[in-house]
């Protein structure tokens, strides 16, 4: 597989876009899998392979052909997955109101008891 690899990726940058259709057929599942396993959803994991070939494409002169390819691509993968969860996740602020804390004041006088209460322990 590896001399087939190394001469699509020449062809490729050569600027034959068949030979890049059949990397993405050979490596597609795989890079699914990736994907899928990281952010846990079909429809996202497919736009993250869609657009892990992408970004593979476009940056196919940065691959070092010394290296896997598939450690390259798998890469992309999961930085890609790992963007779209950050961008997911849900964003506190300590200064929100807690439900069920209406009236609740904390004062200088309930820290220092507090803080006397948590000495004895």
């Amino acid at each position: 597989m590896d001399d087939w690899l190394n001469q699509c990726i020449r062809e490729v940058k050569a600027g034959e876009t068949e030979a890049f259709a059949q990397i993405v057929d050979a490596y597609k599942d795989k890079v699914y899998q990736v994907a899928y396993r990281m952010v846990g959803n079909a429809q996202e994991a497919q736009d993250v392979s869609q657009e892990a070939f992408i970004r593979a494409y476009t940056n196919i002169e940065r691959y070092d052909v010394n290296r896997k390819f598939s450690t390259w691509l798998f890469r992309i993968a999961t930085n890609l997955s790992i963007d779209r969860l950050r961008k997911k996740k849900p964003d506190f602020s300590l200064d929100a109101e807690v439900n069920g804390a209406e009236g609740l004041m904390v004062t200088p006088n309930l820290l220092q008891q507090m803080h006397f209460q948590m000495s004895k322990l």
